[in-house]
């Protein structure tokens, strides 16, 4: 094993071209080797096979001559018969043995005392034919019987192996030399075939020599053959070709960049070189790169005492976490100071060193940049809080100039119910102070059943009473006065009028038992006092509810101030408010189309949704003269909410229509709007990712808001 293991270490260190002489040269003597040992087994075997054959032939020869002379019992036939043997070289002995085992005859060569030591056999043994190889020599048995099989002796041949030996040993020796031979002839084919192997192998390794030694991937090794040794051979000159053209882009790049990119290897020691950097650090640090290889402490020499610490900090903190390492330090050169920053990334190596691969970039400007722009900035911050400022300002002076379009409505739509207060308010006044003093004296002059239909159409009569033409009111006081006739009930006249105003069409039973009072013109007439004091408080309480609303929707319309986080919103509700402080204007020649449908509630922003609300409202309200219809539909679309405005104003022109929504873009007249309503509306449509889209033509235009509702 540690043979093996030496001789494989020797084949490491040997050239390929001596391996292959060894291997070939090695394999050519195991093979001829093995065939020479083959050859020599099969000519012994052989050989002795032809000898046991001979000599069983032999003793068979002798078993015929002597079958006689054993019958006979003369031994002196049988030996004058044995003794013609010794013309055969190789019998070294021959021997008739009687079926006892006896010597019956023997002959022997002579000088050859070993044959005269004939082994016994075991009676067994003697009645069939076998041979024994004994000292180098050969013994073959063959009996000899009489016709009716009876055993008449056993005839014994030896044969000396000794030559057998020596022409074995020949042929070795013939085998050896033509070995010895058929190696060199291999050694000479070997070292001739070698070379043809071994030549493009070597030119490689000259052709990787001479690249390495020179750095010039320019060089190209020649191609001698198209075997695998030729693919390999165009392999290594295209992965030179694409060396090269990686190392001239390298080159340009190395010389053209500003960084520089450098190899460092840092040791456990705490000690440092620099293995490779680009000729760029001489414009950064004013050395030169051999400089910096030569003297790598010149990178730390000129970094001030103050940012030294934390650079060498930073860099061993990235070392022990095994990040990349990202610093930003200052050099001082010429007196200047130089801002630097270097991304490096590092390769631990088992030696326990690390190797940083790296890039240093000057950053002096960007500092001097992000100075600028630092102080820049904190002025585009004071611009920004004063444009944000300005922009509330229009915003607000264009809500307000919507606003101050319906402050005339508004205060009309006020002063309506306000005037219906004021007016019910003296009613009760005058009813309560003058005419409810008679009713405790008029209430005794009554009986039961006319104080109870008394108080029966004091409750019915209380709503107020439908307006009449004068031809209507002539009309039923005549029919009234003819049913008073009938009671009768006096005086008719003046009855019928009192009844009309209090809205009375046809005298019933109940009022039939109030007219048939001692005293009904003063019943009828504190009845129409009591109604009427009921309709004034019921006038009072409308006109009350009528401006609770509008100033409802004025405070929710003119609220300032922006939206928190959104809160479900229902569209129709906030339609409803811009609705109602435009009612006014609806009661001239306006004529409003409500399509409302029931539509899922939205996230969003109230107050702002009411102003684009305003805003398309007031425009279309605008375009058509405030004359004209206007139509507003609410409805369910795919996947959201659609409120369309629809107009039959003067329309907008198609060379204006992609200009509707800039800022301060208007077609109105000076001091009618600053040209932000349908930018703001467009801006509060976007914030709750919808769409505002518009389609005009004469008479017939269109504003479309989407919002989306999943």
């Amino acid at each position: 094993m540690v043979s093996a293991m030496k001789y494989a270490h020797f084949l490491q260190k040997v050239s390929i071209r001596s391996k292959l002489k060894i291997i070939i040269t090695f394999a050519s003597t195991l093979v001829l080797f093995l065939s020479m040992i083959g050859f020599s087994v099969q000519e012994l075997f052989y050989f002795q096979r032809d000898v046991v054959n001979e000599l069983f032939n032999l003793a068979g020869v002798v078993a015929l001559n002597t079958r006689a002379a054993l019958l006979a019992n003369d031994n002196s036939l049988i030996e004058q018969q044995l003794s013609t043997l010794q013309a055969i070289s190789q019998i070294s002995s021959a021997t008739v043995l009687l079926p006892d085992g006896q010597v019956f005859a023997q002959y022997t060569q002579a000088g050859n005392p070993d044959a005269l030591q004939v082994p016994l056999l075991p009676s067994a043994s003697l009645m069939q034919a076998h041979y024994h190889v004994q000292n180098h020599t050969l013994i073959v048995w063959l009996p000899v019987f009489a016709e009716q099989e009876q055993l008449l002796g056993v005839i014994q041949l030896s044969s000396d192996l000794r030559p057998l030996y020596v022409h074995i040993l020949g042929f070795l020796g013939m085998m050896i030399a033509i070995l010895i031979i058929a190696l060199f002839f291999a050694f000479m084919f070997v070292s001739i075939l070698q070379k043809r192997i071994t030549q493009p192998i070597y030119l490689l390794l000259s052709t990787m020599r001479q690249v390495i030694k020179s750095r010039n991937y320019q060089l190209r090794c020649p191609k001698t053959t198209e075997d695998e040794l030729g693919l390999l051979v165009d392999g290594f000159n295209e992965m030179l070709s694409q060396i090269e053209q990686r190392d001239n882009r390298f080159s340009n790049l190395e010389a053209n960049i500003t960084g520089v990119i450098y190899q460092l290897r840092y040791f456990a020691d705490g000690t440092f070189s620099i293995i490779y950097i680009t000729p760029s650090v001489l414009n950064v640090f004013g050395f030169s790169p051999w400089q910096i290889r030569q003297h790598p402490e010149l990178l730390l020499q000129s970094v001030p005492a103050f940012d030294r610490f934390a650079l060498l900090h930073s860099f061993l903190k990235a070392k022990r976490s095994g990040n990349t390492w990202q610093h930003s330090w200052r050099i001082l050169q010429s007196g200047h100071t130089r801002w630097l920053r270097s991304d490096a990334r590092l390769t631990r190596q088992a030696d326990g060193s690390t190797v940083w691969d790296g890039l240093i970039i000057d950053i002096t400007n960007l500092k001097r940049t992000e100075a600028d722009l630092s102080i820049k900035n904190k002025d585009l911050q004071s611009a920004l809080q004063a444009l944000q400022q300005t922009q509330q300002e229009l915003i607000h002076a264009e809500k307000m100039a919507v606003l101050g379009q319906l402050v005339a409505g508004i205060a009309h739509e006020v002063n309506t119910p306000l005037g219906a207060i004021r007016s019910s308010a003296q009613q009760v006044q005058h009813v309560l102070l003058h005419e409810l003093q008679a009713f405790p004296t008029l209430w005794q002059q009554l009986n039961i059943e006319q104080q109870q239909a008394w108080l029966q159409l004091s409750q019915h009569y209380t709503t107020p009473v439908p307006v009449l033409s004068l031809q209507e009111q002539r009309k039923n006081r005549r029919v009234l006065q003819q049913q008073l006739a009938e009671i009768p009930a006096e005086p008719a006249a003046i009855l019928a009028d009192r009844l009309t105003d209090i809205g009375v069409t046809q005298i019933d039973p109940v009022l039939t038992h109030l007219l048939k009072a001692s005293q009904p013109l003063e019943a009828i007439n504190l009845l129409y006092q009591w109604s009427s004091l009921l309709r004034s408080t019921h006038t009072i309480i409308e006109a009350t509810q009528h401006s609770e609303k509008i100033i409802f929707a004025l405070k929710n319309f003119a609220r300032q101030g922006n939206d928190g986080e959104k809160v479900p919103v229902s569209i129709q509700e906030t339609l409803d408010i811009v609705l109602t402080l435009y009612q006014n204007t609806f009661k001239q020649n306006v004529t409003l189309i409500k399509q409302f449908e029931e539509v899922a509630v939205l996230q969003g922003y109230p107050h702002e949704l009411t102003q684009v609300w305003t805003n398309l409202l007031h425009n279309a309200l605008q375009a058509m003269s405030y004359h004209g219809t206007l139509t507003i539909r609410l409805y369910t679309v795919a996947n959201g909410i659609e409120v369309c405005f629809h107009d039959t104003g003067c329309g907008i022109p198609d060379s204006l229509q992609n200009r509707i929504f800039e800022p301060f873009f208007t077609t109105k007249p000076a001091g009618e709007g600053c040209g932000l309503g349908l930018d703001i509306a467009q801006k509060i449509v976007a914030r709750h990712q919808g769409q505002i889209r518009v389609n005009s033509r004469p008479h017939d235009t269109y504003f479309f808001v989407y919002f989306p509702t999943e």
